[in-house]
């Protein structure tokens, strides 16, 4: 893994001006770093809303339709879970 942060005796021995561009670059690889996650987190939570969406609209029928036998209801599911793997 290459190493992102001078040491403590690199830094000693840097110019003001390599400690400011040294510092620059830092910050540049935490901002992209924090639109990295902040872009996962939304994705994630994309997924998350569109599930609990689904799952409501499941619900919706499952209490509207006439329920059908216990296996046949694990069968669908578990097709279900196969499909969405």
């Amino acid at each position: 893994m290459p190493v992102l942060m001078p040491t403590p005796d690199e830094m000693s021995r840097m110019s003001h001006a390599q400690r400011a561009k040294a510092r620059r670059a830092l910050w540049a690889i935490i901002r992209e770093t924090d639109v990295y996650l902040e872009r996962t987190v939304r994705a994630i939570e994309n997924q998350v809303s569109f599930g609990e969406h689904i799952r409501s609209i499941a619900r919706d029928l499952e209490r509207i339709h006439p329920q059908d036998p216990p296996h046949v209801t694990a069968a669908r599911r578990h097709a279900l879970m196969e499909a969405i793997r």
